[in-house]
């Protein structure tokens, strides 16, 4: 039996759950992409995302002040590069389980789609 998800235009691509280890990330990797989110804090305690591109096919994720019981997490698909000549976005939540660092883990569900066709790939 084959199995096809779609939420909109976007085919699901993976999706599941894991718990991260306390103070750790996740790293997830899709053929040959690799993709980190690394939970970090500031004194800001605002939730923010930033990105930063650390090899020809790795993106690291900064997920500032995750730290919600109740959890936090990206409000649409972010793009992140192409897999397959195909877009590829990735939707995530996390839940920071038990008391704060640092023996709380992280529960983080997460989803990846594939867009439409990129020409020129």
């Amino acid at each position: 039996m084959v199995v096809s998800i779609k939420s909109g235009d976007l085919d699901i691509l993976a999706a599941g759950s894991v718990l991260a280890a306390p103070d750790e990330g996740i790293t997830f990797n899709l053929d040959d992409l690799t993709i980190r989110i690394l939970f970090k804090d500031d004194d800001s305690n605002s939730h923010r995302l930033d990105n930063e591109i650390v090899g020809e096919k790795e993106l690291e994720i900064y997920a500032y002040n995750f730290n919600n019981s109740l959890g936090t997490g990206t409000s649409a698909p972010l793009p992140i590069g192409t897999i397959g000549k195909r877009e590829l976005f990735l939707a995530f939540w996390a839940y920071l389980q038990g008391n704060k660092k640092p023996s709380a883990v992280r529960s983080v569900t997460y989803t990846f789609y594939q867009g439409r066709v990129v020409d020129g790939e």
